[in-house]
């Protein structure tokens, strides 16, 4: 009885690229989905990156430059929904207790009913990821190269 509690994960990842160049210069777009649903009801987390990089070279000079951009959404259970299934008797039909409102405590004595854990232990997450980085250089002779490269970076988290 206790496979009916959970459910098939899935994992739907969606991605678009675009290159372009020609002599001396390119330019790349990538936009990515990943959305991932666990095999814990409402346990899920979704990805969407955005990825931009150019450059060119002129004469003695190059140019280089990129963007991330990565916003991820995760709601997961908490860790101990396991343990409180492992505590349970294996006859126990553990689907019957999904209606918690009405048996929230008929789990048993020790041990959370699995369906309140859900609904209540839970980690919910959302970041922001920037990273931005450019870089010039020059060629100052067939042996000698110069080259700044600078990144600026910000994670948020809520």
């Amino acid at each position: 009885e206790i496979e009916k509690f959970f459910k098939m994960g899935t994992v739907f990842s969606n991605d678009l690229t675009l290159n372009a160049g020609s002599e001396g210069k390119y330019a790349l777009l990538n936009l990515s989905n990943v959305d991932r649903r666990f095999v814990i009801q409402d346990d899920t987390n979704n990805r969407t990156s955005i990825l931009f990089k150019g450059g060119a070279k002129i004469d003695r000079w190059t140019i280089d430059g990129s963007f991330n951009y990565i916003k991820r959404k995760t709601s997961e259970t908490n860790g101990g929904l396991y343990w409180d299934l492992l505590q349970s008797a294996p006859d126990i039909p553990v689907t019957r207790y999904k209606d918690y409102t009405e048996n929230a405590y008929a789990w048993n004595i020790y041990y959370l009913n699995p369906y309140w854990s859900i609904k209540h232990n839970r980690s919910n997450y959302n970041s922001n990821y920037f990273n931005t980085t450019a870089a010039i250089g020059f060629k100052v002779n067939e042996h000698i190269n110069l080259k700044y490269t600078g990144n600026i970076q910000n994670t948020n988290v809520d």
